[in-house]
């Protein structure tokens, strides 16, 4: 019952916790009504679409939390010391398999002692879990308590079919107000920097789309929904594989870039410096 609370209240879904978990929505649902039973307290808020935790879930949560990355930690101690090496990464979905998983056969094959765990989030991921090792954040550097270093810059550049590319004159950047833009959640600012940065004075688009994820907004324009902002380097294996196209030439570069984070003192641990010196030699 109290793994189900702990994933539910941390992905904000029953959805999300029951497919870590390995078991249906309902099942975790279930778990978490016997727990607020015995416990004679209402954790979560039970909204149409959506979950909310109240005042006293939030305050059960943060405990109970820490309480399983205690557990955490100390058996990753445990296996430093008599097993193998663990190394825990938290990172956004679209960077885990879009760029990072794609590379890391050759960290594997310079340290086959070391064994990685990967969890990702959706958002912005502005928090380093206190269970992992390392994470990769998307923001502009400031994480207090951490050690933030730089990893991968961003430019924004507008993406759509063919036959949406051949009904826009490319060197009018005003014409992306005759079309629907596309959004997603994790950056709804997009557009607006994209419109900015192009130096367009008049930005009104005709209609919007807005996605909860960078999967469903690329997907979404390889239908010929509309337009997106792609961010590159981010998005540049998935753009090889689609069919989309450069709507307009401009690139604008972003104040938003990603990070590697971690606690200060744990730059000391071995496998923590060799996932450093590796994403430092894949990353330049």
């Amino acid at each position: 019952m109290l793994l189900a609370f702990e994933r539910a209240a941390y992905h904000r879904s029953f959805k999300l916790a029951a497919a870590e978990l390995h078991i249906t929505p309902s099942a975790v649902s279930h778990r978490i009504r016997q727990l607020e039973s015995d416990l004679g307290i209402p954790l979560f808020q039970r909204l149409p679409r959506s979950i909310r935790l109240t005042a006293a879930g939030q305050t059960y949560f943060r405990d109970i939390h820490r309480a399983f990355a205690r557990i955490e930690n100390g058996t990753e101690q445990l296996s430093h010391q008599f097993g193998r090496q663990v190394l825990r990464l938290h990172l956004l979905p679209f960077f885990a398999t879009e760029v990072l998983v794609p590379r890391l056969q050759s960290f594997q094959s310079q340290h086959p002692d070391i064994d990685l765990r990967l969890e990702s989030s959706f958002g912005r991921s502005q928090t380093h879990p206190d269970h992992a090792d390392l994470s990769i954040g998307l923001g502009q550097g400031s994480w207090p308590g951490l050690v933030s270093i730089p990893l991968m810059e961003l430019e924004l550049q507008a993406m759509c079919t063919p036959a949406l590319a051949a009904t826009i004159r490319p060197d009018h950047a005003e014409d992306v107000n005759e079309h629907t833009l596309i959004y997603f959640e994790s950056n709804l600012d997009a557009w607006e920097q994209w419109a900015r940065g192009v130096g367009l004075k008049k930005f009104e688009p005709a209609n919007t789309l807005t996605m909860d994820s960078i999967f469903s907004a690329l997907q979404a324009a390889e239908q010929g929904l509309g337009v997106i902002t792609a961010a590159l380097p981010l998005t540049a294996n998935w753009l090889e594989r689609s069919h989309l196209v450069p709507a307009f030439p401009q690139r604008v570069k972003i104040p938003d870039q990603y990070y590697v984070l971690y606690r200060k003192g744990d730059e000391v641990r071995p496998n923590v410096q060799q996932f450093l010196r590796w994403l430092s030699e894949e990353f330049g």
